[in-house]
């Protein structure tokens, strides 16, 4: 454009069965963590675990400044009960520095759904991310590349091999938990 622009970028990656069942766990390395409403800090003892489909279900989300490696990749995996398949989004936090994990475990019929979603910023109202200054402005003819991989997994090494590098990343990385929204981050 010829003027500066504000952008953001949420990659709202749904993820379903044979990754989401009873019992899956989303493994992910955080700096903070803040249930995104009162729905959400409900469940917060049980933030990243999934029951089965329940009718009814309302949605449930949580925001995190996700543990970057030595190489500025951030990484989320969403592993069966069993740990034999698993889904994983990698995500550079250089232009993707927030994550929000979407809770959707309705009835099967209704959408029994997980979003492991990074992004440049948070899914509120664009004026609070502006006041929050998460909103990236591109100068005219500035461009910005957002980098992520995804993995299917289907073997219980490799799933492991996953699970263990989000292990390792959390020991390095201090980590908050906030049992209430966390003021700025949620509107």
């Amino acid at each position: 454009a010829a003027t500066p622009a504000e952008t953001e970028i949420l990659y709202h990656c749904n993820i379903g069965e044979p990754f989401l069942e009873k019992d899956s766990v989303l493994h992910t390395a955080v700096k903070e963590l803040a249930p995104r409403n009162a729905r959400a800090a409900e469940g917060m003892s049980m933030w990243n675990l999934y029951e089965g489909p329940q009718v009814g279900f309302a949605e449930q989300v949580y925001f995190a400044q996700p543990a970057a490696d030595s190489e500025g990749w951030g990484i989320s995996v969403l592993s069966n009960a069993e740990s034999t398949h698993a889904f994983s989004v990698r995500f550079h936090t250089s232009t993707l520095p927030w994550f929000t994990l979407w809770k959707n475990t309705g009835a099967r019929e209704d959408g029994y759904v997980t979003g492991l979603e990074p992004g440049s910023s948070f899914p509120n109202p664009r004026q609070i991310e502006r006041e929050q200054g998460r909103l990236t402005v591109l100068q005219p003819g500035q461009s910005v590349t957002y980098r992520l991989k995804f993995e299917v997994a289907t073997d219980r090494r490799r799933v492991r091999e996953m699970l263990d590098e989000v292990t390792a990343l959390q020991v390095a990385t201090p980590k908050t938990v906030h049992s209430v929204p966390k003021d700025g981050w949620a509107s």
